[in-house]
This record gives structure tokens, sequence and C-alpha cells, in this order.
């Protein structure tokens, strides 16, 4: 007859560093965040709005130019959020949510 002994294993939780990456698209957003002023912003808030400031930089690189009505609001209301949280208007968390895109 075999009989299971109880043991008690010890458990070590490994030691783990934060890493630290550079997020690339605010990389690549840094630039036109640090010409429109807006470098002091939270991270959370470049990513939301670096695929918008990125097309900025582009069109005034003249890669292309549009003038679509809805590319139009959303850089309105990129520029409005923004600014409204930096002015202390509205909260980090109103202005996240209002610059979210929903993807269908």
């Amino acid at each position: 007859m075999s009989t299971a002994l109880k043991t008690t294993a010890l458990r070590s939780t490994p030691h783990l560093h934060v890493v630290h990456r550079p997020d690339p698209l605010i990389a690549e957003a840094s630039e036109m965040l640090e010409t429109m002023g807006w470098s002091d912003i939270p991270a959370e808030l470049k990513r939301s709005v670096a695929i918008d400031v990125i097309g900025y930089r582009d069109e005034l690189l003249g890669l292309y130019s549009t003038r679509d009505p809805h590319v139009m609001a959303r850089r309105r209301s990129v520029y409005w959020w923004v600014e409204a949280y930096r002015s202390g208007t509205c909260s980090l968390e109103t202005a996240l949510d209002a610059l979210k895109m929903d993807i269908c």
C-alpha cells in the first residue's frame, strides 16, 4: 500500500524588476506633442491622442491633405479635450472617456 505524504513545499516568489520601455506610438508623436505644448500631459492621454497628433504632423509635412468633416471634427475634439484637461476644466478620466474611439 502506498501512502501519500503531505509536503510543504516552499514557494518563493521571483524578484521581478520593472522594465520601462517607451511606448513606440508616444515616441513617434513626442516631437509634435512638445511642439503643441502637450508634453506635460499624462501618458494615458498621450496614448489616446497619439494617432491624431501623428496625423497632424503628417498633414503638416504634406504627406496628405484631408477636408473630411469627420476628421476635422475629431481634431477639434482632441484639441478641446486636451486643453480642457490642461486648464483643469475636466478630469483625466472625463477627457479619456470623451476621446475614446469606438471601433466597430
